[in-house]
């Protein structure tokens, strides 16, 4: 397998089936349950998805309702990884001032195409945390619909890889 440490710069965004080749393992499993889930679809229903059926990417889950008129992006559910890793729990709230990541133009950016394009995206970021932890985050942006022709909720599963406890150990 080809490290995405090597393979692509500091910061990369990926629409093709590539990041396959570069993900880890976790991101690859959550991507091959969702792909297994739509049958043909574009995009898996919500009643598709079954969390017990992943218990171990749970953590790292976030799932993010999608308004639209104005496009906009709620968290709905935030795993214990992902609030631990924030300092907070965002659920209720926008992502909009709430998200977690390099910038907030490209996590919004990034939910916009998943919503608009019905299509997933794979992230790959570098970004110190304000705490000073140096962070890779490789972060699985999959659409879910309601009624199988508009995106109704985002869901994310995130793997990150603390840099700087790494090089303590």
């Amino acid at each position: 397998m080809v490290n995405p440490r090597t393979a692509y710069g500091s910061n990369e965004i990926i629409t093709t089936l590539a990041f396959l080749d570069v993900c880890d393992d976790h991101v690859r499993e959550l991507f091959t349950y969702w792909n297994s889930r739509r049958a043909g679809r574009t995009m898996p229903l919500r009643t598709d998805i079954d969390p017990a059926e992943f218990p171990r990417h749970l953590p790292g889950i976030l799932l993010v309702d999608v308004r639209w008129e104005p496009l906009d992006f709620v968290y709905r559910v935030v795993g214990t990884r992902e609030v631990e890793a924030r300092g907070s729990n965002p659920t209720g709230k926008p992502v909009a001032g709430n998200w977690f990541g390099s910038d907030e133009e490209r996590v919004l950016s990034n939910y916009r195409y998943v919503a608009t394009k019905a299509s997933y995206l794979y992230d790959y970021d570098r970004f110190m945390t304000e705490d000073g932890h140096f962070l890779v985050d490789e972060s699985l942006f999959l659409p879910l619909s309601f009624d199988g022709a508009r995106v109704d909720q985002v869901l994310v599963y995130s793997h990150y890889e603390d840099l700087w406890r790494k090089a303590l150990l």
